[in-house]
């Protein structure tokens, strides 16, 4: 998609909000990254100054349009020469213009629907119904960035002080064209002024438009229809009646699939002894998106690997582009819980109530009970009881 950067289209793609989620939780991990992608990607000074030279190429172009009507000089130009360059410097600023405008239009619909994504989604992950009451209150003034949004809002005043100007040359030459003395000049001068005033009132009202849109979604004011619209588009088209796909991660704490006898075994042999797995109850539970890690070794990471001979148990896909692609390896033994930091991009830190402390590379560390492991964006967190109250709000809340 032109214009947008490569890690925002992600997030603009409906498969990606258009789904149920396996937990409340899960849906906080993933809106947050998709509001730290898409806020730049909307707020860049670049597409900013490339419609804007677009609107004055639009301008110089009805300018030099109607010069050229009405026999005057306009960059050196008159007449028939100065309608010709005045038309194509017109469709160049109008066509760039639309490109920007559509490109400025799908971030800040996107933007604004991941902003109210808390208010769409049901305490179970499931999506609202249209009409229903939502489950949580919008977040107010802490997603706010007034100053990263106050370009836009000075394009839109700008472009709408040029408009008015515009729209008195076409009432002061649509009084020209009715008197009786009017040439086809006239006409000529009318249309270009027209276009001009056209061309800058699109420019104001999509400006605003955009930004009226992302500060009310950002700061917890929108509408009930805004609200209502972004509802109707997290369900769009899709099959609300089929069950959704199971994500990786969580098809990955169903842990490793009970392997089938095989056929031709010998009945008269006796089974092979299969080795106890410690019961949940003897382990120290370790959960994340709601979710208890199962007994043993486990990968973590965008897309986990195991080295080669290493030994692991499962390996645990998680949604969170600041993750690493096999970002920490979690142990969970009935004497306790262990992590190793795989020489992350963005590292692990262990979060105790005495502090902090970022983990060396493959140096593995027992995590206290009550503790937190952070990993980008992803939190895992180690119970102090079997009936920690504070893990289901707690464990997928991003980093601070």
């Amino acid at each position: 998609m032109l214009l947008v950067p490569a890690p925002a289209r992600n997030f603009l793609d409906p498969a990606d909000f258009r789904r149920d989620w396996t937990t409340y939780g899960s849906m906080l991990i993933r809106r947050q990254v998709a509001m730290r992608t898409l806020l730049p990607a909307y707020t860049d000074l670049g597409r900013l100054g490339t419609g804007a030279l677009a609107w004055l190429a639009g301008l110089v172009g009805a300018t030099v349009l109607r010069a050229g009507a009405g026999d005057e000089t306009a960059l050196g130009l008159t007449g028939t020469a100065a309608a010709v360059v005045g038309g194509l410097l017109l469709v160049l600023g109008v066509g760039v213009g639309i490109a920007v405008a559509v490109v400025g239009s799908k971030l800040s619909r996107g933007l604004a629907l991941w902003a109210l994504l808390p208010l769409l989604i049901r305490a179970d992950g499931a999506r609202r119904v249209p009409g229903s009451v939502p489950t949580a209150p919008p977040a107010r003034g802490s997603d706010d960035p007034a100053v990263s949004l106050a370009p836009r809002l000075v394009a839109a005043v700008v472009a709408a002080g040029v408009a008015v100007v515009w729209t008195v040359d076409v009432v002061r030459d649509g009084i020209d064209v009715l008197a009786p003395y009017s040439t086809t000049a006239d006409l000529g001068v009318l249309l270009a002024s027209v276009l001009g005033a056209g061309v800058s009132w699109t420019a104001a009202a999509t400006s605003w438009r955009g930004w009226r849109r992302v500060r009310a979604a950002l700061s917890g004011r929108a509408a009930p229809s805004q609200e209502a619209a972004a509802l109707r588009e997290l369900h769009g088209s899709a099959e609300t009646d089929r069950a959704p796909a199971v994500p990786a991660e969580a098809a990955a704490y169903a842990g490793p699939a009970t392997p089938e006898p095989p056929t031709d075994a010998d009945p008269r042999l006796p089974a092979a002894p299969v080795a106890p797995r410690p019961h949940r109850s003897e382990v120290v539970q370790v959960r994340l998106g709601g979710r208890l890690l199962e007994p043993g070794t486990t990968l973590v990471g965008r897309a986990p690997a195991a080295r080669a001979g290493e030994r692991i148990d499962r390996t645990l896909a998680v949604e969170d582009p600041t993750m690493s692609k096999t970002h920490l390896t979690v142990r969970v033994t009935p004497a306790g819980v262990w992590v190793t930091d795989r020489a992350s991009t963005n590292g692990t830190t262990v979060v105790t109530a005495h502090g902090e402390r970022r983990l060396a590379a493959w140096e593995e560390t027992k995590v206290p009970p009550g503790a937190r492991v952070r990993a980008g964006a992803t939190v895992l967190a180690v119970a102090a009881d079997e009936t920690d109250p504070e893990i289901e709000s707690t464990v997928l809340r991003g980093a601070p």
